[in-house]
């Protein structure tokens, strides 16, 4: 009788599933993995939340390239509006510093949990032999 915490994976669907694994080290693997990674973040339960991200990160981006031109477009006496665009251009600039490392944060979870799962595929097979 199996209890929960034990695998029903048979030694044939752990050893495809590791190939399958395996094949992402390679370079071309490694491509794909990342488009993967991109597709998986635009997915799942979170998928509004990092569209949303997205669309924010290039809002941002924006808005950070329009105040560096109005920044420059200024006249030098005009000293208080360079410094509201120097304002908006450095706040412009940490919320998409804020939004990539956020998703970063996403990807690095999310091959946390696959590398997890590698690793109790793995351990599934040493205990079937």
């Amino acid at each position: 009788m199996q209890t929960e915490t034990e695998s029903t994976v048979s030694r044939h669907e752990a050893e495809r599933m590791l190939a399958a694994l395996e094949r992402e080290s390679s370079p071309k693997g490694e491509i794909e993995a990342l488009q993967r990674l991109l597709a998986d973040s635009l997915s799942g339960q979170s998928r509004f939340i990092s569209i949303m991200g997205f669309v924010l990160t290039f809002v941002m981006l924006g808005l950070t390239v329009f105040a560096v031109v109005r920044f420059f477009g200024t006249d030098a006496d005009n000293v208080r509006g360079m410094v509201l665009w120097a304002a908006v251009f450095l706040f412009g600039t940490t919320q998409v510093m804020m939004l990539k490392i956020w998703f970063w944060l996403n990807w690095h979870r999310n091959s946390v949990i696959r590398e997890i799962k590698r690793m109790e595929l793995r351990l599934t097979m040493s205990s079937a032999v």
